[in-house]
């Protein structure tokens, strides 16, 4: 029996406007057979859980990769500008940055890399493999303690600025680094 070869790349986003766009660029690039991306939230991506009936369909899991990088770069909270001033606005009219409706966003991913990790000692884990997967985190975040709510524990790597946003650059610690 032939073993099924994933992509090397998954992806996703809610907005199916970015996913054409990453599309395009992957082609563009000549890099679209390495790539496999979807329309969908979240919560509903069947790549960050290896035991979803969807996946049991479309994918041997078994070839999950022991070894996985998620590079994200989640919601900010704010609109990036490309107006003359350069800078970032925020979403609500009154000025004042409001990250609260964004914690869940960041705790649901969180919890979704622990269900993804696997754990040999929890019996009430959806993701019951023989074996846990080494995941790491790369994650561009505009509010660094909005990222840790993730309850990943991450180093930040460096801040820049994009669209007159500061970001940092964060990646998750192994234990050795903590």
């Amino acid at each position: 029996e032939e073993q099924q070869e994933l992509p090397l790349i998954f992806g996703g986003d809610r907005d199916a406007g970015a996913i054409s766009a990453t599309i395009a660029n992957a082609k563009r690039a000549g890099v679209d057979k390495f790539i496999e991306v979807g329309n969908f939230a979240l919560r509903s991506n069947p790549w960050m859980d290896p035991d979803s009936q969807q996946n049991n369909q479309q994918t041997d899991i078994t070839c999950i990769p022991k070894e996985i990088l998620i590079a994200t770069n989640p919601p900010f909270g704010i609109r990036i500008s490309s107006s003359k001033k350069g800078k970032a606005s925020e979403d609500n009219q009154s000025g004042i940055r409001n990250d609260h409706h964004l914690l869940n966003l960041y705790q649901t991913f969180g919890m979704m890399v622990q269900k993804l990790k696997g754990s040999e000692d929890d019996n009430l884990a959806v993701n019951k493999h023989e074996f846990q997967r080494d995941v790491h985190v790369g994650l561009v975040a505009h509010d660094v303690s909005l990222a840790r709510r993730t309850g990943i524990s991450m180093k930040c790597m460096f801040g820049t600025k994009l669209g007159g946003a500061s970001i940092s650059v964060l990646k998750s610690e192994s234990a050795g680094e903590k």
